[in-house]
């Protein structure tokens, strides 16, 4: 009832019933008044309940408030207001209740005004479902279940507002009155309606005969008061009695009108319960109950939502004489319709058809299409891998002829980063190259006039070419295999050629003159005097020879052995050659007239040298080692001192020679590489070193270059055991090939700097430009340490040293953010792209990860054996860890729980993310390259070609392609749509190794970091490319 409308019952304060002392008023209604009572017998207070007057003198209404004690004494529940004493048969009958400290549901629901919280209401209705099927196992009903009669006990957690529902305990109340009618606003006396009309169940509303299970009124009941715990009011509330009653009957509530945010789970349960039909409602409160609790739970409901077409069926089931009407009205409708419909049926239907082969053709089309652009992307990576095999053969014209195929694309451009950097490889690099010789080509000279050469090899022939074109011009066939020495002489009528035996041959028409001498072993160099009378042959073993070609006379001066290079000086008058002598390695000058001794030059007791040269002037000779991992050296002739000396070559100089203007030296080794030094004309202009600048790299052959000659100021010829003769522009091929100082033995690109990092041998931590400016960024740092770069919003680099230590460098700020030990020697390190954490593995496996802001540890792992790479996604949702075990692990950065085992068959060495983070590149020991789909730990492809463990990998910009390095043989690359192998990008000689890759933004340009594993030497190969930026935009688009 409403607190403002209670009348006054206070006639009964102070005064005595029964043995309990009235003490106040705590409410009352229609049907009687409940007073604060005390006990003084139990000393305890209690509810006292005294009927009204009018109860008293109807003998129905005073049965059935026995019913009420009675019902209610025999239920104990902790939801249930329990009953003290009742008193029923004498002059004044009572009931003593237990007092409930807090408001009823319908007060705290008119001070609250805002809908209760749903996992609320459900646990306290849940709580109240579970009385109410307490009491009917008791066989007692309530029958009037509403707001008013739950009563609210506070808990002990309560705080003093009360505002949350959770912060009650229900207690229900007013057992055995559902047949009473209130006087509140909702009821009326006139009617005889059972319960209150709001919350009065449908099936009530035709007579207590018309129930047949009295637990569904219950359950009625409650679904009502979940209705208004979730709505704020109750489902049927209207103006007046008749409205409420009509509503009853007729109207189906939806829950989610009133409250539009109300789960589709919990507004099922309401609405099942308060369903009109008994049947269609739940069975017992206590099904009611255990829907609830699987709300709660996150569990399915048994509850269904009712769908808009069952709420028509049920109105119509209700209201059968409107439906019968509308059902007339909708079939002369639809008949009308009909027949409208069917004049139209066959445009209609013509339309339909065309519609649905229009679409048909679309989808053929698109499905043509994307055949289409497959079998391009197929015909692309072939023509690719056919591009790089003929540049691999110097092929120049297929190579140009197999990139125009794909210059002028039409709509769906199908080049990848490879055909960009082929276009700029083949541009730069792509010699003249002279095919015929039928294995190893030992000798290549110059015709005198300059647009001929002339080569000798195994396969025993003479053969001459064109110098611009490469084509062969003749050919001579000798019979004596194979052919070690060659010279032409000075007009060009004649060459020399030695095996053993030395021949004079006429060049233009083939004739053999005559034999001109014979060593005991092979010959290994002969030359003509300058003014071509006299020609010289070198031997292993033994003499040099001196042959006059007018009188035949043959000198020969004394040497012991490893007499493989010689040369005339002073326009003719001496000859000058190196030999073994004893033990001693020297440079010795004869005059050729007299065939004296003049010059007997050990040089360097301890210095085996194997080839020189001479500049034209004879200023200077050059010397170079016999063995391995020894630098070029340069002497001043008039003096002997060393006036230049080169960083430490790895090959062994197969072949030493000086530039025309003495300006250049040229090195050929037996690694394949041409190696370029430019010279000061004085020592004095470049610190005291005739070497004055920075050496540039050719890599000319596959195998041994046995012999090379300047063709003019800017090219030079070459002979490898290849089998080819090339000849190679310098100005176009050594520019983006370049050595780095021997002093820097560790270093590191910086991605977007235009620098490297570097730690020298006196372990200094330094930053160098591409001008060449150093900033020293720190001291006293292991020589041997790694050094791995990352470009993530700032440049930060990581020094991983040989003592268990990882330092993390920012570049910019020229800061160290941390130095962290492992519990192990470090193998790799890597910095996630939001400069946050850091991660470091190494031997035995130990694997771990800092917070660089704080240092703290946020994982340690131990890997079965060694770790050998680890590496952050680029969004840095997860961390990818390999080494020398079968599985390569991704580890969830949010959890550091790992999430797949991708297991690679065999040791990992190196890891790579795609730019997008959604593929993961292993390499392994045995060759094979991995494709994983990080999503779903799947392996996606398996990509073979190299011939020895993959060190190093990375994706293009654009993650079209995919490049791989492998100390054993090359640099090679990938199309990723086809997953085929397109070819060799750059040859890598025994024991290169490439330290990284990288590509500059927007990835135009590519650079690699070449190490040379004996002399600890770094190369940079940097390739300048036309690759459009906006290739990686449209990828990403």
């Amino acid at each position: 009832p409403n607190r403002a409308q209670q009348p006054d019952f206070s006639n009964f304060v102070g005064r005595t019933v029964g043995r309990y002392h009235i003490c106040g008023v705590l409410g009352g209604g229609s049907f009687g008044i409940v007073y604060l009572a005390h006990d003084p017998q139990l000393v305890r207070d209690c509810a006292l309940k005294i009927p009204r007057i009018e109860v008293l003198v109807d003998e129905d209404k005073r049965r059935r408030f026995g019913t009420e004690a009675t019902a209610a004494a025999a239920l104990a529940h902790p939801a249930i207001v329990p009953v003290y004493e009742a008193e029923i048969d004498g002059p004044m009958p009572y009931i003593a209740t237990a007092i409930c400290n807090g408001p009823n549901l319908a007060d705290w629901l008119q001070d609250h005004q805002a809908p209760v919280p749903e996992r609320q209401a459900a646990r306290f209705m849940a709580q109240l479902a579970d009385a109410v099927h307490y009491a009917h196992q008791r066989g007692v009903f309530h029958r009037d279940l509403k707001p008013s009669n739950v009563l609210l006990e506070p808990r002990e957690t309560c705080n003093e507002s009360g505002d949350e529902l959770d912060d009650y305990v229900p207690r229900l109340t007013d057992f055995g009155l559902a047949k009473l009618v209130e006087s509140d606003t909702s009821t009326t006396r006139a009617s005889m309606l059972l319960g209150t009309p709001v919350y009065v169940a449908p099936e009530l509303l035709a007579g207590d005969d018309n129930v047949k299970d009295q637990r569904l009124v219950d359950v009625y009941g409650l679904g009502c008061l979940l209705y208004e715990l979730l709505s704020g009011g109750a489902p049927f509330a209207r103006d007046s009695v008749a409205e409420t009653l009509l509503a009853v009957r007729e109207h189906e509530p939806v829950l989610r009108r009133r409250r539009a945010d109300v789960s589709t789970n919990l507004e099922a349960i309401c609405h099942k319960a308060i369903e009109k039909r008994p049947q269609r409602r739940y069975a017992s409160a206590r099904q009611l109950a255990d829907d609830l609790e699987r709300f709660l739970d996150g569990r399915e409901v048994a509850a269904r939502p009712i769908t808009s077409w069952e709420r028509g069926l049920r109105w119509c089931r209700r209201n059968p004489l409107p439906a019968v009407s509308l059902l007339v009205t909708c079939v002369a409708v639809v008949g009308v319709t009909l027949t409208t419909i069917w004049h139209n049926a066959r445009l209609s239907e013509a339309l339909v058809t065309s519609n649905r082969l229009h679409e048909e053709a679309l989808s053929a089309g698109a499905a043509a299409n994307e055949a289409r652009r497959s079998l391009q992307r197929e015909l692309y990576a072939h023509e690719m891998k056919l591009a790089f095999d003929a540049r691999d053969k110097h092929w120049n014209e297929e190579v140009d002829r197999i990139l125009g195929l794909f210059d002028d694309p039409a709509d769906d451009d199908v080049r990848t980063y490879p055909w960009y950097l082929l276009q700029a490889l083949s541009a730069r690099t792509a010699p003249i190259v002279m095919r015929g010789h039928e294995g190893a080509v030992r000798e290549v000279a110059v015709h005198p006039d300059g647009e001929r050469l002339v080569s000798v090899g195994d396969d025993g022939t003479i053969r001459t070419w064109n110098i611009d074109d490469g084509r062969l011009l003749a050919t001579i066939a000798v019979s004596a295999k194979p052919l070690n020495a060659l010279a032409v002489s000075p007009d060009g009528e004649y060459v020399v050629t030695g095996n053993q035996g030395l021949a004079l041959w006429r060049l233009d028409t083939g004739e053999r003159v005559r034999p001109l001498t014979w060593h005991s072993t092979t010959i290994e160099e002969a030359a003509f005097s300058p003014d071509g009378r006299q020609v010289a042959s070198a031997a292993r073993s033994w003499h040099i020879h001196l042959i006059n070609l007018d009188t035949g006379e043959t000198k020969k001066f004394q040497t012991d052995s490893g007499n493989e290079s010689l040369t005339f000086v002073d326009g003719g008058r001496a000859l000058a050659g190196v030999g073994q002598v004893g033990k001693r390695r020297v440079l010795r000058i004869w005059d050729t007239s007299t065939g004296e001794l003049t010059l007997d030059n050990c040089i360097a007791p301890d210095l085996r040298f194997k080839s020189f040269d001479l500049t034209r002037d004879g200023r200077y000779v050059a010397i170079g080692g016999g063995r391995t991992n020894e630098p070029v050296r340069v002497y001043d002739t008039e003096t002997w001192q060393l006036v230049g000396a080169t960083e430490r070559v790895r090959g062994v100089p197969e072949d030493i020679f000086f530039s025309p203007d003495g300006l250049t030296l040229v090195m050929a080794g037996d690694d394949g590489l041409l190696m370029r030094w430019p010279l000061a004309s004085q020592p004095s202009e470049s610190a005291g070193n005739l070497i004055a600048g920075q050496l540039a790299v050719i890599p000319a052959h596959e195998g041994r270059i046995t012999s090379g000659v300047f063709v003019g100021p800017a090219q030079i010829a070459t002979a490898g055991e290849d089998g080819f003769v090339k000849v190679w522009k310098l100005d176009d091929n050594t520019r983006f090939v370049r050595r780095l100082p021997e002093r820097m033995c560790r270093v590191a690109r910086l991605p977007g700097q235009h620098a490297i990092a570097t730690i020298t041998k006196s372990g200094l931590l330094k930053i160098v430009d591409d001008d060449g400016k150093e900033t020293e960024l720190a001291r006293a740092v292991a020589p041997m340490a790694a050094l791995v770069s990352q470009a993530h919003g700032g440049v930060f680099l990581s020094v991983v040293g040989p003592d268990r230590t990882v330092e993390v460098w920012d570049v910019e700020a020229r800061t160290r953010r941390g130095r962290f030990m492992l519990d192990h020697d470090v193998k790799h390190a890597d910095v996630s792209s939001n400069g946050r954490w850091l991660a470091a593995t190494g031997v035995d496996g130990y694997t771990a990860v800092w917070d660089l802001e704080t240092q703290q540890r946020l994982l340690n792992l131990k890997l079965d054996t060694w770790g050998t790479c680890v590496a952050f996604s680029p969004h840095n949702e997860l961390l990818a860890v390999g080494g020398r075990v079968d599985d390569t692990l991704l580890i969830d950065t949010s959890t550091w729980h790992v999430v797949h085992r991708l297991h690679g068959v065999s040791d990992t060495y190196t890891l790579a993310f795609s730019t997008d983070g959604r593929c993961l590149a292993t390499g392994h020991i045995d060759a094979a390259i991995r494709l994983w789909n990080v999503e779903n730990g799947q392996m996606v492809a398996q990509m073979k070609g190299h011939r020895g463990g993959i060190a190093r990998l990375v994706f293009d910009p654009a993650n079209e392609t995919l490049f791989s390095a492998s100390g054993a043989d090359s640099v090679r690359c990938w199309d990723l749509r086809t997953h085929r192998g397109l070819g060799v990008v750059w040859p890598l000689v025994a024991h290169g190794l490439v330290w990284q890759f990288a590509f500059d933004e927007p990835g135009g340009t590519m650079t690699m970091i070449i190490e040379d594993a004996i002399t600890d030497q770094c190369s940079v190969l940097e390739v300048e490319t036309n690759w459009p930026a906006r290739r990686k935009a449209d990828v990403e688009n």
